[in-house]
């Protein structure tokens, strides 16, 4: 087959991924990579003979631009430093910096990460004779923290601040803007605040708003110096580069209607990279920017720090943002739920949108690039095959799909489905047949209307069927640990009701906070309260290892609710009361609190019945996952429909929510 003159003038072909995992060929031709070369010389003031060290792919974008053509066009020694040697020793780029006393470093912010968190293993590496630290990444968000981060580590180790050089490329327009080699004593690359809602908007304009909502991106330099004609933007493109230099890439290979797109008028964001560009509902949101808010909470013991993968999903014709990242083997269920919590409420508040699904994977399940990368087309493809197979997964559809269908309208009278229905009743036909499970023979059905409440039920149930078990209590493993039957879980009732009115001086009708875990005691608390004619209020107990952020959820509820005494066990008793808590809550200020674990063995004098069937039942309170507190009111009626149709197997309750 015939080439073209373009393709007959081509000298290199490399490649990328778009979001949808479709591997484009870039065409590279001879004149474009003897420019590109020769602005990097001049723009980096590359010297023969010096060494440049690179930890980034020869084979592709600035390794090979830096690492292997400006290299061999400027008579470079250049040290590549394997991705293997890098997970056995993420110090070894620094290292060969020593030993060599290389001039130039190649490195994305992750080797910065990698080589501080292998500092303390090894002190005597000197970085002094570096004249340019080029930070391929320089643009992300999460770049400028990266670079502070190491420059403190490492300036006792002979690293100058004028040395860190971040810049902006892309496969498509080779190298953008580079800051050059600053004069000693120069300080740190300049910093812009700016809105990220404005940036959602297309609008750049410095923040003024609230501190988490701005957006910190560092100067990336001067533009690469070319010959082609300036372009000025116009009114509607501020803040949007372009590209207008024979130094750039010239065409996708094969693929002549997205070159019209990109390579004719294309724009070039350097605040982030085009592939990370997220469309939702009609808004512009930066992967990095949601990449590093999630990074932003914490997540040290809960995932890795470069294993989290966002992308959009279509769900109803609109774009949906989704997190996967890689959790850690030592992570709990309970802290990776409120860290996901937490990630959830820090992007509705600093980005203004709504995560669809959260999912955390298991370790060794995330595809990776050839380098160890995370490779973000393959994951969503998982995704969208329901191959992610997640350990844990919060979904939140209710915050993100704004666009859902109107109602049905109502149709015009005529003859339709509903019409013929009632033809085919009218007719005798039987269209269909519902019903339900039998109750069984019930000997007397007076008993039964008489007891119609929830503590009659018991107390009759105590006097008819002692033995019978009612729950049993299981544990992690599935082993029962302990049983309730109807006159074990009556009698403790009566007992707890006995401890409220002498311990408590609890009144009917007051509220009474019940902190247990899941399990028996929880449920003869709930009866004990309501033998004493008080309305329990069942509350999730605190986390002992994480009091800071569950105790002060429990104080709200207790002061909501306006409780006037807490039923708990001896050992939360003592965290209620430990010095950990007083750093969240105010501790003397508690309401009574009585303990369960030692209770009287008298009777109360009398057990409460309820008036009315309208009379409240219990209080349950939760608190969703944008901090909002909710509760509900049930009444009398609900629970007796419950105790006079309960069923003779025995409930079962785990140890875990």
């Amino acid at each position: 087959m015939a080439r073209s003159p373009i393709e007959r003038r081509l000298v290199e072909g490399t490649y990328k991924a778009s979001k949808e995992g479709t591997v484009m060929g870039i065409a590279v031709s001879k004149v474009a990579m003897l420019t590109h070369c020769q602005a990097l010389t001049q723009a980096c003031n590359y010297c023969e003979g010096e060494t440049l060290v690179n930890v980034l792919d020869f084979k592709k974008d600035m390794g090979l631009w830096h690492g292997v053509l400006t290299s061999v066009m400027n008579r470079i020694h250049t040290v590549s430093v394997p991705y293997a040697v890098m997970k056995a020793c993420p110090l070894s780029w620094a290292q060969r910096v020593h030993t060599h006393k290389a001039r130039v470093a190649l490195v994305k912010c992750r080797d910065l990460h990698w080589a501080m968190m292998a500092h303390r293993d090894q002190r005597d590496t000197n970085l002094s004779s570096l004249r340019m630290l080029i930070i391929a990444d320089g643009a992300n968000p999460w770049s400028v923290s990266s670079c502070d981060a190491f420059l403190n580590v490492f300036q006792i180790h002979g690293l100058k601040p004028e040395v860190i050089c971040p810049c902006a490329a892309s496969t498509e327009a080779m190298t953008v803007a580079i800051r050059r080699p600053g004069v000693p004593g120069a300080p740190l690359p300049a910093r812009a605040i700016l809105s990220m809602g404005g940036l959602s908007h297309g609008v750049i304009r410095v923040n003024t708003e609230d501190k988490n909502s701005a957006l910190t991106v560092q100067d990336v330099g001067h533009i690469m110096p070319g010959d082609g004609p300036p372009q000025l933007c116009k009114t509607d493109e501020i803040g949007e580069i372009v590209v207008n230099s024979r130094s750039g890439g010239t065409m996708y290979y094969g693929l002549p209607g997205v070159t019209k797109s990109t390579f004719e008028g294309s724009l070039v964001f350097v605040v982030g990279r085009n592939e990370g560009l997220l469309m939702i509902s009609g808004r512009r949101h930066n992967a990095d920017d949601v990449v590093a808010t999630g990074l932003a909470v914490e997540p040290i013991k809960t995932v890795y720090r470069g294993r989290i993968a966002v992308f959009s999903a279509t769900v109803f014709y609109d774009e949906r943002i989704v997190i996967v990242a890689k959790q850690r083997p030592d992570a709990s269920e309970e802290d990776s739920f409120q860290w996901m919590s937490r990630v959830l409420q820090a992007i509705d508040s600093i980005h203004q949108t709504g995560l669809y699904c959260l999912a955390l994977v298991p370790a060794n399940t995330l595809p990776k690039t050839p380098l160890g990368g995370i490779h973000t087309s393959e994951i969503k493809q998982h995704f969208l095959d329901g191959n992610l197979h997640p350990c844990n997964i919060l979904m939140c559809p209710h915050t993100c799909v704004t666009n859902l269908p109107k109602p049905r309208q109502k149709q015009p009278v005529g003859v339709g489905p509903a019409s013929i229905m009632v033809g085919n009743l009218v007719a005798g036909k039987r269209i269909a047949q519902a019903a339900g499970r039998e109750l069984g023979l019930i000997e007397d059905q007076e008993m039964v209307r008489k007891h119609q409440y929830l503590t009659e039920a018991l107390q009759w149930r105590a006097s008819t069927d002692p033995d019978h078990v009612l729950f049993v209590l299981l544990n992690a493993k599935g082993v029962a640990v302990s049983t309730a039957s109807c006159i074990q879980l009556h009698k403790r009732a009566e007992k707890i009701a006995s401890a409220l009115m002498e311990k408590g001086s609890i009144n009917t009708g007051e509220n009474v906070v019940l902190l247990y875990p899941p399990g028996i005691d929880l449920i003869a608390s709930f009866y004990g309260c309501l033998y004493a004619g008080c309305v329990p209020v069942t509350v999730r107990p605190p986390h002992p290892q994480n009091l800071a952020a569950t105790l002060p959820t429990v104080r709200m509820i207790i002061d909501v609710s306006k409780a006037a005494c807490i039923l708990t066990t001896q050992t939360l008793l003592r965290i209620l009361r430990s010095k950990e808590a007083a750093a969240s809550v105010n501790v003397k200020t508690w309401p009574t609190i009585v303990d369960t674990d030692d209770l009287p063995r008298r009777r109360p004098p009398q057990i409460y019945k309820p008036p009315t069937a309208e009379m409240l039942a219990y209080l349950d309170f939760s608190v969703s996952t944008t901090g909002m507190l909710t509760g509900v009111k049930p009444v009398q009626p609900n629970r007796a429909t419950l105790a006079t149709e309960q069923d003779n197997t025995a409930q079962q309750w785990r140890t875990e929510y």
